[in-house]
């Protein structure tokens, strides 16, 4: 069934306009979200790599020009948890809370990418019912 653009209320029109908001919001938190998973990523990645090198002997940079031998303690790190809060955990302790965010983002990042596909549906049905009406009756 065809919509006739000026048969579209006031309403109707605010209605969509809020459906194209929505889904743009939703791309962005999408995208919010899989940089989150890149970065919880590269931590586990990481973590991984100072498991195998155990020797922990690196320069510590105290200025542009000047560096310190320093060694690591790769027994524990602190891991952020969120709102500015650091634990100190295991290697294993860390490896598994890592992969526990990754898993929970992968599974968020699905449930939204899901939602902008409806979102995007309904906006392309609508807009292919507009378009679809005769140009005689879309006098302004």
């Amino acid at each position: 069934m065809a919509v006739n653009l000026p048969s579209f209320s006031q309403p109707g029109l605010e209605r969509f306009n809020q459906l194209q908001q929505e889904a743009e919001f939703l791309v962005s938190s999408a995208r919010r979200l899989k940089q989150a998973q890149g970065w919880y990523t590269h931590a586990l990645q990481c973590l991984e790599t100072l498991s195998r090198n155990r020797k922990g002997e690196f320069l510590v940079p105290l200025t542009s020009y000047m560096y310190a031998p320093g060694t690591l303690n790769v027994d524990h790190v602190m891991v952020k948890v969120g709102a500015g809060f650091h634990v100190e955990k295991n290697m294993e302790e860390a490896k598994a809370f890592l992969k526990r965010q990754i898993d929970l983002i992968t599974k968020q990042v699905e449930k939204v990418e899901s939602v902008v596909e409806e979102k995007c549906l309904i906006i392309k049905g609508v807009k292919a019912s507009v378009l679809t009406t005769e140009p005689a009756n879309h006098k302004l």
